[in-house]
């Protein structure tokens, strides 16, 4: 049995939820399925790659990573520079590259037991059933300032990369896909900002929701 949610924004947009004083409304509906993929999309920096592996880790379920395929063709001293230097590369511009991980994605989420970490997971998984939607956003001084602390950068540099990756993400999945990815949003069960509260915690409230799905 699935239960489908969509949440409306009432107050500020924060990764509270409490049942007594809610900032999102909620509206179920039931289908023959079962909820067991958590799928996690994010803006560049929110924490969406954190968030997965910790959902994974406590929930026992499989990990799957497509920014980690992603990386592997890439060089660099850290992450954000090997983002870029994919980006760069001629392979990440040739839509059967993208295409072959599209559907190692889909073929992951069909296993079921499964957390996965994508860009554009929310687009190809939201028509199927059993699949829980998780968006991560953050204020931008925040992302910028984690993107300094995880590359050991000057805030001035790391707001340069955020910019450059950003861009190059937005145009690479418009050329290929023709849509814009943070549009994905709309279409998440819930959406979350790292903006204050840690990892562990927000953690945490999205299991707690999420078995509240998996409930007939």
């Amino acid at each position: 049995m699935v239960i489908i949610l969509y949440f409306r924004k009432v107050g500020d947009e924060t990764a509270t939820w409490k049942e007594k004083d809610m900032n999102y409304g909620i509206s179920m509906k039931n289908k023959k399925s079962i909820v067991n993929v958590v799928v996690v999309c994010g803006q560049t920096g929110a924490g969406s790659s954190t968030i997965a592996k910790l959902l994974a880790k406590k929930l026992r379920y499989r990990h799957f990573s497509a920014g980690d395929y992603f990386k592997k063709f890439g060089s660099g001293k850290n992450q954000t520079e090997k983002a870029l230097k994919f980006h760069q590369m001629k392979e990440s511009q040739d839509p059967k590259f993208h295409r072959i991980l599209d559907k190692i994605q889909v073929k992951e989420a069909k296993k079921g037991s499964v957390v996965i970490d994508s860009k554009l997971g929310i687009y190809f998984l939201k028509s199927m059933s059993g699949i829980f939607k998780v968006w991560i956003k953050a204020d931008r001084t925040v992302r910028i300032k984690r993107f300094a602390e995880r590359d050991n950068s000057t805030i001035e540099a790391s707001r340069k990369r955020l910019n450059e990756k950003e861009r190059d993400e937005h145009e690479l999945y418009k050329k290929i896909y023709g849509f814009d990815i943070y549009s994905q949003k709309k279409d998440a069960d819930l959406v979350i900002d790292t903006s204050v509260k840690m990892p562990d915690e927000l953690t945490d409230e999205i299991i707690r929701i999420f078995r509240g799905c998996k409930k007939p």
